[in-house]
């Protein structure tokens, strides 16, 4: 997204591009990819969105936060991910559908492929409602902004 874009403006260009308001949780993602075995996945960017392929739930690294990562691969020799994509939202389309899960985190070359390791958008977005509003019922979606959102 575009550098001080506002939350309206987010929610407008989401629904222009039909991507589905609700956050796909860790277990739909795992029931999607074991009936797939591989997801084709893409990156919301300032400039054109470019794809990638979700081939694993989670991640091998030796940190632990990272195991919690999924991990996507590139399509051909481009790249799924640059600098300064961190945080970017990606979506995987499954039956025609575009489903929001995660966001861009980090690169890690293993066994001469790079690896792009992308954590579950709900399940940060549940932390920092447990870390900062505890016993909230307040639900992760990608549809409303509350009024103590900048607009």
């Amino acid at each position: 997204m575009q550098p001080g874009i506002n939350c309206l403006e987010t929610v407008k260009f989401l629904k222009e591009e039909k991507i589905r308001p609700a956050l796909a949780d860790k277990k739909e993602v795992k029931d999607m990819f074991y009936e797939m075995e591989e997801l084709p996945v893409e990156i919301i960017r300032s400039v054109e969105p470019t794809k990638g392929q979700l081939f694993a739930t989670t991640g091998v690294t030796r940190c632990p936060r990272n195991k919690r990562c999924y991990r996507i691969k590139r399509i051909g020799g481009e790249n799924f991910a640059i600098e300064g994509d961190s945080g970017s939202l990606v979506y995987l389309i499954y039956e025609g559908e575009k489903i929001p899960f995660a966001y861009v985190c980090m690169v890690i070359p293993e066994s001469n492929k790079v690896v792009y390791y992308c954590r579950s958008m709900g399940h940060s977005i549940k932390q920092l409602i447990k870390t900062h509003m505890p016993g909230s019922s307040m639900k992760p979606c990608l549809e409303k902004c509350s009024k103590t959102t900048f607009e």
